[in-house]
């Protein structure tokens, strides 16, 4: 079954770029030129937009953490599921290993 195509690690780097750019741009032409004073609707109107970048960011990256995650799993991990790979890749659960 052929694997489907998804964004490389450059795409996001770039998409992450973008973003981030954005906000910051939208950030400072609405805090120069719309803010007469600075109130709690005017805090929703800027943290709104960083909710949603926030958002798409952090499902993009962590498609690809997934993807690579089940890449690099041993087939003992594979048949046992994500939740075995979650609490194998804890660091908490690496310091009570070794104390046992």
């Amino acid at each position: 079954m052929a694997e489907k195509k998804s964004l490389g690690l450059g795409s996001r780097v770039v998409t992450s770029i973008a973003l981030v750019a954005g906000w910051l741009l939208f950030l400072v032409i609405f805090l120069a030129f719309y803010v007469p004073g600075f109130g709690t609707q005017n805090l929703a109107i800027v943290l709104a937009p960083l909710l949603v970048v926030v958002a798409i960011l952090g499902t993009m990256w962590a498609n690809l953490g997934i993807k690579y995650m089940w890449r690099e799993a041993s087939p003992t991990e594979k048949t046992r599921g994500i939740k075995y790979m979650w609490t194998r890749a804890s660091p908490l659960t690496e310091k009570a290993r070794a104390k046992r």
